[in-house]
C-alpha cells in the first residue's frame, strides 16, 4: 500500500505549522510526495490528480499547506479509505467572528457557500458534499475522465456558475462513490488575516 500525497502550494512560503505537522505524520506507509504550484486552483488540482495517476501509488491524499494536521492523520485515515474508498476529515474554514466553521455542505448549498454546521453525528458519516481534500483509492480517479476540476461560467462570461470543488465531488458521486467524513478527525486552516474597522476599533 503506497500513498501519494499531493500538496497544493500557491503561496511563496510554507507555514511552519504545516511543515512540522507534516514531518511527524507519515510513519507506517511508503509514500511519494508531490508539491503542485499554480495560481489557478483548478489547474493546480488537475496537475495533482494527473501526477497521482502516473505514479504507482494506491491511495491519493490531497492536502493544502495552509492547514494544520494532527500527528495521527494518516494512521487513522488510511484504514478508513481502504474501507470507504472516498473519505475526508472535518476541515474548518478560515477564522471569522471568533469561530471556525466546518466545511460540510448539504445538497445544492456548496455554490452559495452555505455551511452545514449542525454536525451531531460521531464517527464516519456519509455527507452530500465536503471539502475536496480527501483520501481516495486509485479506482475512484481512474473512473473520472479529465478535466477533473473545472470552472464553469455563464453564457455571457460574466458570472461563475459553479465551484471546481463542488463539481469534482459531484463527479465522484456520479461515478458511484459516496463521500464520507470522519467527524472524529479535525483539520483547521492556518490563518493570517487582516481585521476590519469594527475589530480595529475594539483593538484600540
Amino acid at each position: 500500500m503506497k500513498i501519494f500525497v499531493g500538496v497544493a502550494n500557491d503561496q511563496d512560503f510554507v507555514p511552519s505549522d504545516f511543515f512540522w505537522s507534516w514531518e511527524k505524520m507519515i510513519k507506517s506507509y511508503p509514500y511519494e510526495m508531490k508539491r503542485i504550484e499554480h495560481s489557478w486552483s483548478s489547474i493546480r488540482n488537475n496537475l495533482l490528480v494527473d501526477a497521482f495517476l502516473k505514479s504507482d501509488c494506491d491511495i491519493c491524499v490531497k492536502m493544502d499547506c495552509d492547514q494544520k494536521y494532527p500527528e495521527n492523520y494518516f494512521e487513522v485515515m488510511i484504514p478508513l479509505v481502504q474501507k470507504y474508498k472516498v473519505i475526508g476529515p472535518i476541515i474548518h474554514n478560515k477564522w471569522k467572528k471568533n469561530r471556525f466553521v466546518p466545511l460540510l455542505f448539504s445538497e445544492n448549498q456548496y455554490p452559495a457557500r452555505a455551511h452545514l454546521i449542525n454536525v451531531v453525528a460521531q464517527g464516519v458519516v456519509e455527507v452530500p458534499y465536503s471539502h475536496s481534500n480527501l483520501f481516495c483509492l486509485r479506482e475512484v480517479w481512474e473512473k473520472i475522465p479529465p478535466p477533473w476540476y473545472e470552472y464553469k461560467v455563464s453564457a455571457d462570461g460574466l458570472r461563475k456558475e459553479s465551484e471546481p470543488d463542488f463539481d469534482v465531488l459531484s463527479k465522484i458521486k456520479d461515478a458511484g462513490y459516496p463521500i464520507y467524513t470522519n467527524t472524529d478527525m479535525t483539520v483547521e486552516h492556518l490563518v493570517h488575516m487582516g481585521i476590519g474597522r469594527e475589530e480595529f476599533e475594539k483593538w484600540y
